[in-house]
């Protein structure tokens, strides 16, 4: 998992949180490893003050898509990217 606190501009200049490449290997799904993670992630966003933490998902992962809804955060947004 990478989390990434990054500088904003709006909120008062409070920072935001980027949570991207939560991955756990096949073997060790669904024992809570993942929410562990996520969470961690989580808590260390609000001890650094951020307003909002955004995670970041391939739209085909579908049963990523199930976790992150199971843990409370929605989907919103459309995002670009550009590969160099």
């Amino acid at each position: 998992m990478v989390l990434v606190i990054m500088l904003s501009l709006s909120h008062g200049g409070l920072p935001w949180a980027g949570i991207e490449s939560v991955f756990v290997d096949s073997g060790y799904r669904r024992r809570g490893i993942g929410k562990l993670l996520v969470d961690y992630a989580a808590s260390r966003a609000k001890g650094a003050g951020c307003y909002k933490i955004q995670l970041i998902s391939d739209k085909s992962r579908q049963e990523a898509h199930q976790f992150y809804r199971g843990l409370a955060y929605t989907a919103s947004g459309h995002g670009f990217r550009l590969y160099l």
